[in-house]
């Protein structure tokens, strides 16, 4: 049902987005593909990152996020509808000096989408 109207309103399934707080600025990316969609944000927030000028933060003030495309939900007590939800801000990815940050919720889809195990790195 849901792909079947996101074909007849020709939208994708989810808008990426990597903003940068201290410039105001928000770059956008949609996509079928969960793993598109965080390869995307992961590469804004490497490139933000490294050129951010902003040290009052260890993140820099640069965050991702992946809304997915929802029929209808509330948000900032108001109905939407066919919009994209944003997500919790605990599912928010960020970098810093020594590591960069995705939530395991979105790990988790992605490892989903693309029929694969959990990777585990060991020392």
């Amino acid at each position: 049902m849901k792909n079947l109207l996101l074909k007849f309103l020709d939208k994708k399934k989810y808008k990426a987005e990597v903003f940068i707080l201290s410039d105001n600025f928000t770059a956008e990316f949609y996509s079928d593909s969960l793993s598109d969609a965080l390869n995307w944000i992961l590469t804004g927030l490497t490139e933000s990152f490294a050129t951010s000028d902003n040290y009052d933060s260890i993140t820099r003030g640069v965050y991702g996020r992946i809304c997915d495309f929802s029929i209808v939900h509330l948000d900032d007590n108001s109905l939407k509808l066919f919009e994209y939800r944003p997500p919790n801000k605990v599912d928010y990815m960020f970098m810093t000096d020594s590591v960069v940050f995705v939530p395991d919720s979105i790990m988790n889809q992605v490892r989903k989408e693309k029929g694969t195990s959990p990777i585990y790195i060991s020392k």
